[in-house]
């Protein structure tokens, strides 16, 4: 309709606009994410140029191509300017204009490059199109964990007051029915206190100055499927909770910096004891992990010591700090127990009892003798320790730690191990991993600095030993220039010997880098240890004899230019990702639950299934993803029914995928129950005798992947 723009240069504009577009038609029939994202890029192009146009456009409907991953379902996302009700506090729903970042394409694409949280934040739109999502589909996708935590994110977020809200997860009493716990004691979900309270000051502050802060639209699915509503924008539920995080993750690096600046001072004292407390217990409190890092921290510490290259001064002062953070977050956790029985603490009282038994274990008549000392004592009360506490107090809740390592070296088997080990990312590390790391030439750079510290530090070995291999025959014990000596370095703090902070990296990396191998899952350690590690290239302290300053920064951004000739390869296919989250069963089963059952009902199943249970419909659950009390079994239904019925549970959600699936030999649930339950062998399973005949249960929902059974209570 170019009759209807007033001047020349908005006709021209016009007509450019729809000749661009229709050089891609054909390309939509076969490609429609490349459709989306290049019309959509058009249009923003010519609505900043033309602003008549697109003053025009936007009381027009807008719509935007879903594409899916098994290609079975398409959604159209329309947005309407006559829209106008409230969607939630400081929020209209209105047709998009400028996009979510509200930036020019090329500038999105430069951001990607440079922008941490931008990086990551694509990859996840990329992978699950989380932007046209609705909110139920969005909560369907946290699965597992993600959904259990998220779920007390939005207790919080919900209740009437922030104060009720802590109270709520404090005394729950739907995650483990019938029982009630304190799931700040339980779980680790600080992070999601923290962004309930921030998000209620958010929303409030916004509402306050009347502030729109996100767009919403009805979202056409097809395939006779009821239409959304689709919300996006800081002031959506889930938008905040996820974009928190990107945002965290961009300011770790300048936290990073900042933190080592401040510790570069060469002596130690009680500032850095209380910096390295508080970070640690920051650290502890997010992430039940956080322990096995410090573990490896605090061996590499007492390797650092063991060699001589700290003081007992030194090493004291991180130790200390340590301890202090790790209590600091026992008493924070309303005293969780798992912290009291984790191998951290045990090495970490081992350490620091070596340190201040450094006097007596020097009078020992040679030096081999006193490695000898150090390393059983480390060893054994390491393990001791750990053990006699979980004795004492009663605590057996990380066992199956031990028995995943156990399993590792050994044909040692049974259900716990199994449940873990026959998971990909508990097996151990892929073989196309090291095939990649050297592609990108990381893990060849990571290579070339551990070999030249090594070679920097059996050098200074060397001459230090010759040096003074006439002084160590000649001294005796009571030189007192000697004695005072080594005693000043001992209160400075100061090193013994050169180069031990670039050991310290060696050894943490070495304990990263076995923790991956062992476990997959731990790799997420690994590679950030090579990529520290590939840096020191750039140490002119290390590599200073090579050549000259600029030849030397010459060199290293050749070789940052040749990683990047994978790395960028790398980039390309994470972008080309079109993917989106789609589950209709699992959604089908959530509508069922909030429409037909009471809200007191109580539910087992499947630990993923559960949490999504929780977060979607607010029903009270046995068991999830932290904590499982009943297994699929080969015993008669009336046995499971009994069990159930004791614990009070009303619907049972089967998951059929679970039940008859069978990633590889031995892994099936049945399976890995065998383990457990050797009697019943021979017994069918209870789940394929309940998809024939269900009593004593009523099977109450089913579909192409749940079957839901109730229980008639006695």
């Amino acid at each position: 309709n170019g009759n209807k723009y007033k001047t020349k240069e908005n006709k021209i504009g016009w007509f450019h606009y729809g000749t661009k577009l229709l050089k891609y038609q054909t390309l939509c029939s076969s490609h429609p994410p490349f459709c989306r994202i290049v019309s959509h890029q058009l249009y923003l192009h010519h609505i900043r140029k033309y602003p008549v146009i697109a003053a025009d456009c936007d009381t027009q409907q807008k719509t935007n191509a879903r594409q899916k991953n098994n290609m079975t379902t398409k959604k159209k996302k329309q947005a309407s300017s006559q829209q106008s009700q409230k969607s939630g506090s400081g929020s209209t729903a209105q047709p998009k204009t400028h996009g979510r970042f509200k930036m020019k394409p090329k500038q999105r694409d430069q951001n990607a490059k440079y922008s941490s949280p931008y990086h990551v934040s694509r990859m996840f739109e990329n992978e699950r199109f989380f932007s046209h999502l609705s909110a139920l589909e969005r909560e369907l996708s946290f699965r597992t964990e993600m959904g259990l935590y998220y779920s007390y994110y939005k207790t919080i977020v919900e209740a009437p007051t922030f104060l009720d809200g802590v109270y709520s997860v404090m005394n729950c009493n739907v995650t483990e029915y019938p029982d009630t716990i304190n799931t700040l004691k339980r779980f680790n979900l600080y992070p999601e206190v923290v962004l309930g309270f921030a998000f209620r000051m958010y929303d409030w502050l916004t509402a306050s100055f009347n502030i729109h802060t996100k767009t919403c639209y009805t979202v056409n699915r097809g395939y006779n499927q009821p239409p959304v509503q689709s919300c996006e924008g800081m002031g959506e539920l889930s938008f905040f909770y996820v974009y928190a995080i990107f945002y965290l993750s961009g300011l770790m690096i300048s936290m990073f910096f900042l933190l080592c600046f401040y510790l570069r001072s060469p002596k130690a004292d009680w500032r850095h004891l209380s910096l390295v407390a508080i970070t640690t217990s920051l650290f502890m409190i997010p992430w039940q992990f956080a322990q096995f890092a410090l573990l490896t921290q605090t061996c590499a510490l007492f390797g650092l010591y063991f060699l001589k290259f700290i003081t007992s001064c030194k090493l004291c002062i991180v130790l200390y700090g340590l301890l202090v953070g790790h209590l600091l977050n026992f008493v924070i956790q309303f005293g969780n127990s798992m912290l009291l029985s984790s191998f951290f603490l045990s090495a970490l009282i081992t350490t620091l009892i070596i340190a201040n038994l450094e006097p007596f274990i020097y009078q020992l008549p040679h030096q081999l003798v006193i490695w000898a000392a150090q390393a059983v004592i480390f060893l054994t009360g390491s393990v001791g320790i750990k053990i006699a506490i979980a004795k004492i107090l009663g605590i057996a809740d990380d066992a199956h730690i031990t028995s995943i390592l156990r399993s590792k070296f050994s044909s040692f088997r049974n259900f716990d191990t199994a449940l873990y080990t026959c998971a990909p990312e508990f097996d151990f590390l892929d073989p196309e991993n090291p095939t990649k790391l050297t592609k990108t030439l990381l893990l060849p750079a990571a290579i070339v600095s551990f070999t030249a510290i090594l070679l920097k530090i059996l050098k200074n070995e060397w001459n230090t030993l010759m040096a003074t291999k006439d002084k160590k025959e000649n001294a005796k014990m009571s030189d007192p220039e000697s004695d005072e000596e080594e005693t000043d370095d001992f209160k400075k703090g100061v090193n013994l010997k050169p180069h031990a902070e670039h050991l310290y990296h060696v050894l943490q990396s070495l304990a990263f880098v076995a923790m991956a191998i062992i476990i997959m899952r731990l790799k997420l350690f690994g590679t950030p240890a090579l990529c520290v590690m590939a840096s020191l290239l750039a140490s002119r302290q290390l590599f200073g004899f090579i050549c000259d300053k600029q030849k030397h920064q010459a060199a290293v951004v050749v070789l940052i230019a040749a990683m990047s000739v994978q790395g960028i390869m790398n980039l390309q296919t994470q972008f080309a990702t079109q993917g989106e989250y789609n589950n209709p069963e699992q959604e089908a089963l959530v509508e069922w639950i909030n429409t037909r059952t009471p809200k007191t009902a109580v539910f087992a199943g499947a630990m993923p299934t559960m949490a999504t249970v929780k977060l979607c419909t607010g029903r009270a659950i046995v068991n999830h993803p932290h904590y499982e009390d009943v297994g699929i079994s080969r015993k008669p239904p009336t046995v499971v029914w009994q069990t159930l019925n004791s614990m009070k549970v009303t619907h049972v959600v089967v998951d059929i995928q679970w039940c008859r699936g069978r990633p590889k030999a031995g892994c099936g649930m049945v399976d890995i129950w065998d383990l457990e339950d050797e009697e019943n062998r021979s017994r069918p399973s209870c789940c394929s005798v309940l998809m024939d005949n269900p009593a004593p249960f009523k099977k109450a929902f089913s579909n192409d992947k749940y079957n839901v059974f109730q229980l008639h209570h006695r």
